[in-house]
């Protein structure tokens, strides 16, 4: 109801604005309602895809989840894909901050970027020293 509520609000304003134009004409009017109106459409869309893929990630995390989280030995297929599935999703939780704020000023992305550069260079170098060392027993 509140989205309805929202959405008449969008409407009205656009339509005021074109009816106090007088060099607007009805056809104006009505293309930049239907504009609004489609962008209200896209939103909901988008919003119930992001819920079912939501869903999905969710059912294939309960799905696959071992049965220890601490393999006995050596570990098992299952444990492998289950935290690279985990190391999967926390990657793309990285995201979330450009979702909840699209326009961050290019400073802040140039600092970002730079941090996720280092972390990047330490983890290359810790595992290039852990490979060059490793013995099999």
């Amino acid at each position: 109801m509140n989205g309805d509520t929202h959405h008449d609000d969008k409407t009205n304003d656009v339509a005021a604005a074109a009816s106090s134009s007088p060099d607007k004409d009805n056809k104006d009017a009505a293309a930049e309602v239907k504009e609004v109106v489609e962008e209200e459409e896209e939103e909901v869309t988008t919003s119930k895809r992001a819920f079912f893929l939501f869903f999905i990630l969710m059912v294939i995390s309960y799905v696959t989840f071992p049965e220890t989280l601490q393999p006995q030995g050596r570990p098992t297929v299952q444990h492998v894909w289950y935290f690279g599935w985990l190391s999967a999703i926390s990657t793309g939780l990285g995201v979330l901050p450009l979702v909840l704020v699209p326009d961050l000023d290019d400073y802040y992305v140039g600092v970002a970027n730079a941090v996720a550069a280092g972390m990047m260079a330490a983890a290359s170098y810790s595992l290039f020293l852990e490979g060059c060392t490793f013995e099999e027993a």
